[in-house]
């Protein structure tokens, strides 16, 4: 069975960037450091988490930005 054919500009969305409204993204990288006591490894590890950044100034939209854990109630 085929996929249905999806046109993005009658369903999809174009995103751009909230600051300067710039239309094209590139790939970044979270960068994460995990101790060696956590992961059972010899040394420590480098965890690499894909993200988007603006080309033209180099903002993370809040939508590719890691979330950010809200602070607990006591």
């Amino acid at each position: 069975m085929d996929k249905p054919k999806l046109n993005l500009k009658d369903h999809g969305k174009q995103l751009t960037c909230e600051k300067c409204n710039g239309e094209t993204f590139s790939e970044a990288f979270f960068m994460f450091k995990v101790s060696k006591l956590l992961t059972g490894d010899a040394q420590d590890s480098l965890v690499p988490v894909p993200t988007f950044k603006c080309t033209s100034c180099g903002h993370i939209n809040e939508e590719f930005a890691l979330r950010k854990e809200e602070p607990k109630e006591a």
